[in-house]
């Protein structure tokens, strides 16, 4: 099959998509979810509202994650401050390993 001169041209002009083998080699981006860990795992917590801007999840999602992370064995301690402003959330504990 003979490829016309104005497919190869139109192939030619198309913008390479970048890809898994284009990315520097050893080079690894952390999943959500040991994102999720790293953040609730600071000394001082996180906001759900800071959670869910810095995954940029949905807050339902974020609930699933948490969730998720308890029945994996993390404990996770919410603190209701006094004055009434949002609840802080931090590892307290990871899983126990048998």
């Amino acid at each position: 099959m003979e490829t016309t001169t104005a497919t190869r041209s139109a192939k030619a002009t198309k913008p390479a998509l970048a890809t898994k083998s284009s990315r520097e080699p050893g080079v690894t981006k952390p999943t959500k979810r040991a994102e999720l860990i790293r953040l609730l795992s600071r000394k001082s917590g996180v906001t759900s509202a800071a959670l869910c801007t810095a995954l940029g999840w949905q807050a339902h999602s974020l609930r699933a994650a948490i969730s998720g992370l308890r029945k994996a064995g993390f404990a996770i301690e919410a603190i209701k401050p006094q004055d009434g402003g949002a609840t802080v959330l931090r590892i307290t504990a990871g899983p126990q390993v048998p």
